[in-house]
């Protein structure tokens, strides 16, 4: 579980994910791959853990609801270094 304050990058790595999704699916592309390395959204995705961030939770909502418009979607973490 993560627990992360205001003051963090999360809001805006979010917020860049709903960007890609809405724009991939405005463009009408059917799948969705990321390889990214922010551990906090491939594992939220992944349901691997939770993010317990209560002033973000209409934009997990709106994220989630964009990831279910994909016929498929892949999230994968890949280390900084590389």
């Amino acid at each position: 579980m993560y627990v992360v304050g205001r003051g963090s990058n999360t809001k805006v790595e979010f917020v860049a994910l709903w960007v890609l999704l809405t724009s991939d699916s405005h463009k009408g592309f059917k799948r969705f791959q990321v390889m990214g390395y922010s551990k906090l959204v491939i594992d939220w995705d992944n349901k691997k853990n939770i993010v317990e961030i209560v002033h973000l939770n209409h934009l997990l909502e709106v994220v989630r609801k964009e990831i279910q418009m994909f016929k498929w979607t892949s999230f994968t973490h890949v280390y900084r270094e590389l």
